[in-house]
């Protein structure tokens, strides 16, 4: 472990947003789940990645149905060693030894699997942090670490943001990504 790279910055970060309504016509307000998030490449002396650090805050969650959220890389599930601080607390996922989700070609990180759990809405208000006078929620934080098995090339992970994407309401099949990006394995 010889340097560190950031994405976006050391200090900043970028922001996600995702309807699940998507691609029925509806409110397009892209509010039912919002997140956080910055990358920290750990690379050796090569410049090849030995770690990837997430950090992932979910600020919002503004859709009705419990949604899962995760992220794609570029690399076969086998280049990942071990996968630490995620939160599965439901049925929906299933996670191989490594930490990686079973049955996807491509290493597949599922950061949250219930998002009602990992940022519950205690206010008894409809919706968390997104209607400005209900009261507000705090932020849930994970705090993600991929060990890969041998260091990998930054640019076959592909560019950050990578292929994050949601799962709506516990259906693992139903999944919504950024334009221009494709469905994991288990996608329907």
């Amino acid at each position: 472990r010889a340097a560190d790279r950031f994405y976006p910055s050391a200090n900043g970060t970028a922001t996600l947003a995702f309807e699940d309504l998507w691609p029925n016509y509806g409110d397009y307000d892209f509010n039912d789940m919002v997140v956080d998030y910055r990358y920290q490449f750990v690379l050796n002396a090569n410049n090849n990645v030995v770690d990837l650090k997430g950090d992932f805050t979910t600020k919002a969650l503004g859709g009705s149905f419990n949604n899962g959220f995760g992220v794609q890389l570029g690399v076969s599930s086998s280049a990942v060693g071990s996968v630490t601080g995620t939160n599965i607390t439901g049925t929906a996922v299933t996670i191989a030894g490594n930490g990686t989700e079973s049955g996807q070609t491509n290493a597949t990180i599922i950061v949250f699997d219930e998002a009602e759990t990992f940022m519950p809405n205690t206010t008894g208000a409809s919706f968390v942090n997104t209607i400005s006078s209900n009261p507000a929620v705090t932020p849930a934080v994970a705090n993600v670490v991929i060990n890969f098995s041998s260091p990998v090339a930054e640019a076959s992970l592909g560019l950050a943001p990578f292929n994050p994407f949601i799962f709506i309401d516990q259906d693992r099949g139903r999944e919504v990504h950024l334009a221009g990006q494709q469905p994991t394995s288990l996608a329907n």
